[in-house]
């Protein structure tokens, strides 16, 4: 397993990207949460979920203990980003920060931010 060590840097800038994607396509941004929020509730690695969106080996992050029938329905429902106005957005997303970990762009993608990732006390204004 690979860990990724970012800077807070490389998180705020992954974090303005996704904001960005946010904005300009919210519809597919809502996909995007759709599915970051199954892979979580079905206690799937995030590193499972950025395999298969990048076409990489998925095979070493899967739940071996799920069912076969509920894998294929996430990856069904995965697939549902992959069309090809969508693909390339996704795609780009988790190729450009695949350095900081599909772990944390998931997390962003859910709200988390930078700081709260890096463990660093957010400033009080």
């Amino acid at each position: 397993m690979m860990i990724a060590l970012s800077s807070i840097e490389e998180l705020q800038a992954a974090k303005n990207k996704i904001e960005q994607l946010n904005l300009s396509a919210p519809n597919l941004f809502d996909k995007l949460v759709h599915v970051v929020t199954l892979t979580k509730q079905m206690q799937l690695r995030y590193e499972y979920l950025g395999s298969l969106i990048m076409e990489e080996d998925s095979t070493r992050f899967v739940n071996q203990h799920i069912r076969t029938s509920l894998l294929d329905l996430y990856q069904k429902e995965v697939q549902n980003l992959k069309h090809p106005t969508e693909k390339q957005e996704v795609e780009q997303l988790f190729s450009m920060y695949k350095s900081i970990g599909y772990e944390n762009i998931c997390k962003m993608i859910l709200g988390e931010s930078p700081e709260s990732l890096k463990g660093v006390a957010e400033k009080i204004c």
